[in-house]
């Protein structure tokens, strides 16, 4: 009985460290610094890519400094789009980088930044999407008025759901100011990408997954309960999905799912696409999707066209 209790007891333990160590690591994920983005060959700055733009650095909620930039796009007029986008997990405004040119000929202004806990910003722990919203509206808020006008919010996986959030959670005059969200890559559900990646390496998923998910439920109310779904058909303005077909970490039907929710959703497949190769390996497809979402938005009198929104539940893709 004895060697039976210390095998029990061996095993919980185990299974308690390793939920600590996923809770840890989804608080705490890996920085992608100056350093590793070029030790990458990543774009380490705007000029990388033959682009102007002004180094600045944002408050986040919670009093925290990140750097970002301000990036001069081809849009000149007063009235064009400013976009801001929102970097993944595990990644950085060097990151985001790469998705700047897609967007620069059809905006005024493209703003990057780094995520708490992430790249470069001085707090020393993320939130896993549950405050990060805040901090976009934060970043939002600190814009020069003229360049805050007209704004479209772009994220990509855990990103993706906190543009989403950023924009339903909105003021009623921030979320006027919002024309567009672009959700790349987008998972339903917080414990989604994890299960896929567990499959991957065969880990196990039970306990360890459930357990984490109520330690953080504990430590961070709310963080396992909030659907994406739910947020885009909160949406006040027009959401474009895109997502890839051999998507190894986010179920492509839950990205269908978001886009059927929004009152105005469109869903875009990139065929092959995976999780995190969209800009690169499908680079045409990815832009010519950005493209014709941020055509439309720059139209004069796209601002207008807001209240005619379809039904919630309708999906042009």
């Amino acid at each position: 009985m004895g060697l039976i209790l210390l095998i029990t007891v061996a095993v919980v333990l185990l299974w308690l460290l390793g939920a600590a160590g996923l809770v840890y690591s989804l608080t705490h994920p890996r920085r992608k610094t100056f350093a590793v983005a070029l030790g990458r060959g990543d774009p380490t700055e705007p000029a990388d890519l033959e682009l102007l733009a002004q180094e600045v650095t944002f408050s986040l909620s919670d009093r925290s400094r990140t750097p970002g930039w301000v990036i001069q796009g081809h849009d000149v007029n007063e009235g064009g789009l400013t976009v801001v986008i929102v970097h993944g997990f595990e990644d950085s405004r060097y990151g985001a980088l790469i998705r700047v040119p897609m967007v620069v000929p059809y905006a005024r202004r493209v703003v990057v930044f780094d995520l708490p806990g992430q790249g470069e910003s001085e707090s020393s722990r993320g939130y896993g999407g549950l405050r990060e919203p805040a901090d976009v509206r934060a970043v939002l808020e600190q814009l020069e008025v003229e360049d805050a006008k007209r704004v479209v919010l772009l994220g990509s996986s855990i990103g993706a759901g906190i543009v989403m959030a950023a924009a339903a959670e909105a003021g009623e005059e921030l979320r006027r100011s919002i024309l567009g969200v672009v959700a790349e890559s987008p998972y339903r559900h917080w414990d989604e990408p994890l299960h896929n990646l567990f499959k991957r390496y065969h880990y196990p998923r039970w306990p360890i997954i459930p357990l984490a998910g109520l330690w953080l439920t504990l430590t961070a109310r709310g963080f396992t309960r909030f659907d994406r779904a739910g947020y885009a058909a909160r949406l006040a303005c027009p959401l474009l999905v895109i997502h890839g077909s051999d998507d190894p970490l986010c179920p492509i039907m839950s990205a269908r799912q978001i886009a059927q929710a929004a009152r105005a959703g469109e869903f875009i497949e990139i065929p092959g696409g995976r999780h995190d190769d969209l800009p690169t390996a499908h680079e045409q497809a990815y832009q010519d999707a950005i493209a014709g979402f941020l055509k439309t938005l720059c139209e004069p009198d796209r601002s207008s066209k807001i209240d005619g929104l379809a039904a919630p539940g309708s999906s042009p893709g």
